[in-house]
């Protein structure tokens, strides 16, 4: 395993090859003797700033161009990053960089003057004249901090993740070789900004000297659209959170298209990959507190049955330990290995009860997990849930419901509340005045997307067990509340199979035509499994975003008939008026970045 800092391997490829295209979104594009120079800039423009060994700097930067020169300048510095993703709201971004205290923030031009403390935007005319002050790589202690990364708390605080270089240093090195990444390569940049797996996939491949891509934010809405750009821009090597990425195994894929990886985590994956794909597909497991990935198991097309996560990955430890830390077939899962983390920034209480001392190995330490999994006989892993009160919310991110449980009694009017999930959606339950459209509006200005409940119940007392505690199984469950609608049974035949689709996906024997998806059981998960089904019988594309927007299969089939904008394509995914698109890049207007960070989809990135 290589030891060098990874700021310093990709200031090596840019001396090595200072001309080859390194990054590229709808904005800009880079060599690598431009990324050098400006993420060189960047460096002396925050050491002018006061930014020191030990410092951390916020990046409250969309996916692209930006992002990554940022990355690399703080890492330059010789600072922390703290990578955060600008759709959450500003109160929840203010929490977290209160508790990372970083010496500056660098940001997009949108969120200067709404983010507490000192922020900077990239001035490209300064990055990209000649002449400046330029801060060259330097090596740094393999213990000291590269980057916190912030997940869902249980107490309603997020808590930051501290990963070392040393840990950085070690998941790059695998996950080059892993991903077998050279310089030919054109590498998707799909994940999250403020997840790890962008931190890590950005410095794997620009550490390989290869190609990082952006697409457009609203790709990510439309696996169609996404597909199509994954097609043009020639991408030969990308990860897709486990919702997109379920929905892009049973599309159709030219032969000679260029991807020839597909990796996929977050959350569990359901289904083997199609036969006949032209591109591996790899499911990945791990969490942000063990360097992000610690399994991986390579799929078999055409196979029936769940896939398993896998098998270690290298330097990585992984433990199926029963409940008294022995080795068992079936438990819970400890992580370990080089990836581990320091552990929770200004929280040692917390750290001390999730990293715990190795049972075996003494001076080693534990992530306990708090997942559940069944070792196979042939050494490969089954994910099979959790043990406690964590879940996975529509993107493949885990969430702490007790997070949201604290954000809901932040309100003044509610007494108590519970979150619970149920039949995979979730649902709040509170004690006392506020109603289920002030409940929203609340958490929306204190969570993202992806933690909003899909359900609100407001009672009057929540019922007890005979010992005086909270009967959470009394609780009702909301997931399959009858709807106001009338019953109107389809009366086409695109009715029909729409309602076929639906009644499948949500288990409901009985859907009516004016039924809210969403009213009746449906979330953002069940959605992707719906537009799974209608690219195999649709004529046209469509969207994630049109499903939102026509939550009824009247409206939805009458939108359908009237037609819009999308290319007519064939079955096989060729558009009728002409093959496949060119393979030059996709340029789509900023503005629709903007209007896609306000649709209720919420892109996980990929994992947390």
């Amino acid at each position: 395993m290589t030891a060098t800092p990874v700021h310093v391997l990709v200031a090596e490829r840019a001396a090595a090859a200072p001309e080859a295209p390194a990054a590229a979104d709808d904005a800009r594009s880079l060599t690598y003797r431009e990324l050098d120079l400006a993420a060189g800039r960047l460096a002396a423009r925050l050491r002018a700033e006061g930014v020191r060994a030990g410092s951390t700097v916020g990046l409250v930067l969309a996916r692209g161009v930006d992002l990554v020169v940022a990355q690399l300048a703080v890492l330059r510095a010789g600072a922390t990053i703290v990578p955060l993703d600008p759709v959450n709201p500003p109160a929840r971004l203010a929490r977290m960089l209160d508790q990372a205290a970083p010496t500056v923030v660098i940001t997009g031009p949108d969120q200067l003057g709404r983010l507490p403390g000192k922020a900077l935007t990239l001035d490209w005319r300064r990055l990209s004249a000649p002449g400046g002050e330029v801060v060259a790589p330097e090596p740094v202690h393999p213990d000291q901090l590269a980057y916190v990364t912030y997940t869902s708390g249980s107490t309603g605080t997020p808590k930051g993740v501290m990963i070392t270089h040393r840990s950085l240093a070690h998941a790059v090195d695998w996950s080059r070789r892993l991903l077998a990444l050279t310089p030919a390569d054109r590498v998707g940049m799909t994940a999250s900004p403020g997840f790890d797996v962008s931190v890590l996939d950005s410095f794997a491949a620009l550490a390989s000297g290869a190609g990082l891509h952006a697409p457009d934010g609203e790709l990510l809405s439309s696996p169609a659209d996404l597909r199509r750009w994954l097609l043009a821009e020639r991408i030969t090597v990308c990860f897709l959170p486990t919702p997109v990425g379920e929905t892009a195994l049973g599309m159709p894929w030219p032969p000679d298209c260029a991807l020839r990886l597909l990796h996929i985590g977050g959350a569990a994956l359901h289904r083997h990959p199609d036969r006949g794909l032209p591109f591996d597909v790899l499911n990945l497991y791990g969490l942000t507190e063990v360097g992000v990935w610690s399994t991986c198991a390579r799929l078999e097309p055409g196979r029936d049955g769940v896939p398993p996560i896998g098998r270690p990955v290298d330097g990585a430890e992984v433990l199926v330990l029963d409940d008294r830390l022995r080795p068992a077939r079936v438990g819970e899962v400890y992580l370990g290995g080089v990836g581990t983390a320091r552990g929770y920034l200004g929280n040692p209480g917390l750290t001390a009860d999730r990293f715990v001392p190795h049972p075996w190995a003494a001076g080693e330490r534990l992530y306990r997990t708090g997942d559940r999994a069944r070792l196979r006989p042939d050494g490969e892993l089954d994910f099979i849930g959790r043990t406690d009160h964590q879940v996975q919310g529509s993107g493949g991110v885990r969430i702490e419901l007790g997070e949201i449980e604290a954000a809901l009694v932040a309100h003044p009017e509610v007494g108590q509340a519970i979150v619970t999930m149920v039949d995979g959606r979730l649902v709040a339950y509170v004690t006392g005045g506020p109603d289920a459209d002030a409940l929203r509006a609340h958490l929306a200005a204190r969570l993202p997307r992806y933690m909003l409940p899909d359900d609100y119940a407001v009672l009057d007392r929540f019922p007890l067990t005979a010992t005086g505690k909270i009967d959470r199984n009394a609780l009702p469950a909301l997931a399959r509340r009858a709807t106001s609608a009338p019953y109107e049974p389809p009366g086409t035949e695109l009715q029909r199979q729409l309602v076929g689709i639906w009644q499948s996906v949500l288990g409901l024997d009985r859907v009516g035509i004016h039924d809210s998806f969403f009213d009746i059981g449906g979330n953002s998960m069940s959605l992707v499994q719906v537009y799974g089904h209608l690219t195999r019988i649709a004529s046209r594309d469509v969207s994630l975003v049109e499903l939102y927007e026509f939550p009824t299969i009247a409206a939805f089939s009458r939108h359908l008939e009237n037609g819009h904008d999308r290319p007519v394509r064939t079955h096989d995914g060729r558009p009728v008026d002409g093959p496949e698109p060119p393979a030059e890049p996709v340029r789509r207007d900023r503005a629709r970045l903007a209007r896609q960070r306000r649709d209720r989809i919420e892109e996980s990135g990929a994992r947390d």
